[in-house]
């Protein structure tokens, strides 16, 4: 992106009011998104995880107009922010936990005030002192909680090193808090492991992370990779310098 092009983007942040298109396969989203001193909700489209009403939300881009549905905010990036006013707290609580609706959500916010969250993940024995949650109940709301944010990490660090937003949630389906501990030590392992992920996604992760375009782990995953294009054209054998040069190939090098 060039410098002129850095400058035309904003950040906004807000709540969201509508989900009115949601794409699970590559985290695409079209949401109405209330600004404060906005009179009415700004369209934002772009990369966005799960969003649901209720959700407080940063992105990062610019107003742009749509030939068919008018002004609209694309995002080039996305986070979701957790609340800290007691109405929107209230909103998020009976948003996105099960089982929790917007009276549950008043009596823990009533109860705990801009504290809430930081009493649901810290100190979970507390919410049994609210009329009508057992312990069971308030472990189940910290456990999802924690679930949102730790998906919130791993869509972080998914946009901080360009990667597609897209696999968030299969990664954390697969690897749960680990992912990200996962794609650090071996990136290659999604190509391994993981259906439909070949080994170009699992080469640009592992190069955006950082990994040496000659590390040992590269070069051992262009082999098996070649190895396994050779098998899918129906080779059963491949001698070394042939499979050394469709591996050279692959990698660039």
């Amino acid at each position: 992106m060039s410098q002129s092009e850095e400058v035309r983007e904003e950040v906004l942040r807000g709540v969201v009011e509508r989900v009115t298109f949601y794409d699970t396969e590559n985290n695409f989203a079209v949401i109405q998104l209330s600004v404060d001193q906005q009179p009415n909700p700004i369209t934002v489209t772009g990369p966005c995880l799960k969003p649901k009403p209720g959700a407080h939300l940063a992105v990062r881009g610019r107003y742009v107009t749509h030939p068919k549905f008018g002004v609209q905010f694309a995002a080039r990036w996305t986070e979701e922010i957790e609340p800290s006013s007691e109405e929107g707290l209230k909103k998020y609580l009976s948003g996105f936990i099960q089982g929790i609706g917007a009276k549950t959500a008043h009596k823990l916010v009533t109860a705990f005030g801009a504290k809430t969250l930081e009493i649901i993940f810290q100190n979970p024995d507390l919410l049994t002192t609210v009329p009508g949650l057992g312990k069971r109940k308030a472990e189940m709301i910290r456990q999802a909680l924690l679930e949102r944010r730790e998906r919130i990490e791993i869509d972080r660090f998914l946009a901080e090193h360009n990667i597609s937003r897209g696999l968030t949630n299969r990664l954390y389906e697969r690897y749960g808090a680990r992912a990200i501990e996962v794609l650090k030590e071996d990136p290659y392992i999604l190509a391994y492991e993981m259906h439909g992920v070949g080994f170009a996604t699992a080469d640009a992760i592992a190069l955006s992370l950082g990994v040496n375009p000659d590390a040992p782990q590269r070069l051992k995953a262009g082999l098996y990779y070649a190895l396994e294009r050779s098998a899918d054209d129906g080779h059963s054998f491949l001698e070394g310098a042939s499979l050394a040069a469709r591996a050279r190939h692959l990698l660039g090098l």
